[in-house]
């Protein structure tokens, strides 16, 4: 909660000037009072919270496999969440899944009453400042405008970036984070991103390109990626890599519950079911993790000694196995780059795990809604 003598404290501005930002907040439905006054110093002092009410964003991440979308307000508060799965996506066929997603969202909104601001989309790949797709090895659809599958008439501003990026906003939204820090997101997922935030401000790039770390070689001689190129680090830490890692070890003899009894192939459609695996405590499926966390944190060594970030939170579906990730990471971590580079990092699971990036859609609506991007080239 906050109130104006407290606002007053923690920022040195003059009385008069934190009442009249109070009164344009309350104006523009942003906060309401709150239902008990706080006391302070001895005084009853008015309190007020965010209008989670009136101030309510339909957030929409595309995945490789399936659609998430939920309504979230001003105040971080879930108020429906579903996922729409189907066959992995290729060649763009997420664009009319996408289209009948929103659709039916905005048909459930409309139902339930709720107020939208705007509509946000969490996307696996590089968007331009026209939200239109220029780069997705994973997902397709490069050309495609995402604002375009919003039908006509609909009234709502919608806007769209990266998934790593993303995460980095929520981040800076949803986490009491120091605005100075320097923070980076790594979504990983199907593929490998980072969102870089520095300074409370989440850093775009050239070409809206940054933190496409997923395709730093690392290997020249490794397996050809998504992207046409061959030893990208994506090769070693994504979907398509643990899949290999667990054939390898099956034509091995090892035993693996996602190779049930009489199966004549292995049960891996989705990143979920090795998640499940390894948390259940399939040997084969967690040594394939171990193994992508080992990559994970060369990685973090590269960014460490590029941008010296304060923290490296980690999300996307391998939250799930943050724990098993990090036991890999941390001896490489320990030895690898300068002791100055290492010192005080910081690596936290991120903070709505696999959920990060479709909080990051809502909080972009939202903070256009405040007037303004937080995105910087």
């Amino acid at each position: 909660m906050l109130t104006r003598s407290g606002v007053v404290e923690q920022t040195g501005l003059t009385v008069p000037t934190v009442s009249a930002i109070f009164r344009e907040l309350q104006e523009r439905s942003l906060i309401k009072p709150a239902d008990r006054s706080v006391t302070t110093g001895g005084r009853r002092a008015e309190a007020f919270c965010l209008n989670g009410e009136a101030n309510r964003a339909l957030a929409v991440h595309v995945g490789v496999h399936d659609l998430t979308w939920a309504v979230v307000d001003l105040a971080g508060k879930v108020l429906h969440k579903e996922v729409v799965g189907a066959a992995r996506f290729r060649g763009g066929m997420f664009v009319t899944h996408l289209r009948n997603t929103i659709n039916a969202a905005l048909k459930h909104c409309r139902e339930q009453g709720f107020n939208l601001q705007g509509i946000g989309i969490s996307f696996p790949g590089v968007v331009d400042q026209e939200n239109r797709i220029t780069l997705a090895p994973n997902i397709g659809g490069e050309g495609v405008v995402l604002a375009d599958l919003v039908e006509d008439g609909v009234g709502l501003p919608v806007h769209i970036d990266n998934d790593a990026r993303l995460g980095a906003l929520a981040e800076i939204w949803w986490r009491a984070s120091q605005p100075e820090q320097t923070i980076a997101f790594l979504m990983v997922d199907y593929g490998v991103g980072v969102g870089l935030a520095m300074d409370g401000r989440v850093h775009a790039g050239k070409n809206f390109a940054a933190g496409d770390i997923g395709h730093a070689v690392v290997d020249p001689r490794g397996e050809r990626c998504a992207c046409g190129q061959f030893g990208c680090l994506e090769t070693f830490i994504s979907y398509s890599a643990l899949v290999r890692r667990i054939n390898d070890q099956i034509r091995l003899g090892r035993p693996t519950v996602l190779l049930p009894a009489g199966a004549a192939e292995p049960q891996m459609e989705s990143l979920s079911q090795i998640m499940d695996a390894a948390q259940a405590g399939d040997d084969v499926a967690a040594e394939a993790i171990r193994e992508a966390g080992r990559y994970l944190a060369i990685a973090v060594s590269m960014l460490n000694v590029i941008i010296a970030p304060d923290v490296v939170y980690i999300g996307g579906a391998f939250s799930r196995v943050y724990d098993l990730l990090v036991e890999a990471m941390q001896p490489i971590l320990h030895h690898r780059g300068p002791e100055l580079h290492r010192q005080g990092l910081r690596i936290e699971p991120a903070v709505f795990l696999a959920d990060t990036s479709l909080m990051g859609a809502a909080a972009l609506v939202f903070e256009h809604r405040l007037g303004g991007s937080n995105k910087k080239g």
